[in-house]
């Protein structure tokens, strides 16, 4: 999980699949940031052992976010990874191999038939390699995500409302979110962001304003007590 930094604005365009090549543009703060479909056979690739599906390859050029860092990045090899199974995944790992080496992805919190466009770990260019497989293992969550009895509510572009309509301390509120695309409904990030709210009291309710949130731009994807 991602400890949160100073807050950075940023916004995402996604342009779609035209004539089979998926463009992808993400704008922000520093410049542009893009990501062009190659696609060498044979995807999309079923990882064995696991509900996920690689639907394409990317290059990506701009802020690597999978360490909530604000280095630029320019040509990191990518994935589109899709949890095609009916449990939410919490972590999972996915090796992307050819004949001479291998990308390794990574990814935290992804909900059932969700997509995600995952960096690569360790920022390596992306390359047209003759794929030859890919390897993978994932950890299903072993409780509802979104657990807590609280209502979240937007209030403006980075804050929410926090709300507890129970009769019953809430101790320990914590709410994750993600990076999220809205245009193609796709998450943007292995990434997971961690807010934590604490105690909310019975019938309480309160105004958060957390790192990372953008309304337009994240995706809620637990809350957790």
């Amino acid at each position: 999980m991602a400890s949160f930094m100073k807050v950075r604005r940023f916004a995402l365009l996604f342009t779609g699949v035209i004539g089979g090549a998926l463009m992808m543009c993400v704008l922000v703060q520093n410049g542009w940031a893009m990501c062009r479909r190659e696609v060498p056979s044979p995807f999309p690739m079923q990882i064995p052992g696991t509900t996920l599906v690689i639907t394409n390859v990317l290059s990506y050029e701009g802020e690597y976010i999978e360490d909530d860092s604000v280095t630029f990045s320019g040509d990191i090899a990518a994935i589109c990874l899709e949890n095609t199974g009916a449990s939410n995944i919490q972590c999972a790992r996915v090796i992307l191999s050819w004949e001479q080496g291998d990308y390794v992805f990574d990814v935290d919190m992804l909900p059932s038939g969700m997509s995600v466009i995952v960096l690569e770990k360790f920022r390596q260019p992306y390359e047209k390699h003759n794929f030859t497989g890919c390897a993978g293992v994932q950890k299903n969550a072993l409780t509802d995500w979104m657990a807590a009895p609280v209502t979240v509510s937007p209030r403006g572009e980075t804050k929410l409302r926090i709300q507890n309509p129970t009769d019953q301390p809430l101790t320990d509120v914590t709410l994750y979110f993600k990076n999220y695309i809205p245009e193609s409904d796709l998450l943007l990030g292995g990434i997971v962001y961690e807010y934590r709210v604490g105690l909310v009291a019975p019938g309480e309710s309160f105004i958060i304003e957390p790192y990372r949130y953008l309304r337009s731009r994240s995706r809620i994807v637990g809350i957790g007590y």
